[in-house]
């Protein structure tokens, strides 16, 4: 089940660099809680459309560069950049640093997504 948890990972980085939130969607559970690593709490499929919407907000074409993703058992911790153009400054960022998100998964489907400054932040909030 872990491998496929991994998968679904890369499947919904996959859908927000495509826009495509309803697909990124159909991962989650009802009532998912989201933190952004600004801390920002967010609840629900609602929530995960203003967190989304928050992002593009303040970027222009997000994209997420995956770097690595680590099987942690009913998790997933991934680190990525995430590149975008500042809607507010214009000024291009083709990759900022290097961060974490650790997802939880229960019945198959995201419960928790939380967003770290690193990876071993992310790995030992799971332990």
């Amino acid at each position: 089940m872990s491998q496929e948890n991994v998968e679904k990972v890369r499947r919904g980085i996959d859908a927000f660099n495509a826009g495509d939130d309803d697909t990124a969607l159909a991962l989650y559970d009802p009532e998912v809680e989201i933190q952004t690593l600004l801390g920002h709490q967010y609840r629900g499929h609602d929530g995960f459309r203003a967190a989304s919407a928050e992002l593009r907000d303040t970027l222009i074409g997000p994209t997420m560069e995956l770097d690595e993703l680590i099987d942690a058992g009913d998790s997933v911790v991934c680190t990525l950049r995430l590149g975008g153009r500042g809607r507010s400054s214009g000024v291009e960022h083709p990759g900022g640093d290097l961060f974490a998100i650790a997802y939880a998964f229960r019945d198959g489907l995201v419960v928790a997504q939380r967003s770290f400054r690193s990876k071993d932040e992310a790995l030992e909030a799971l332990s």
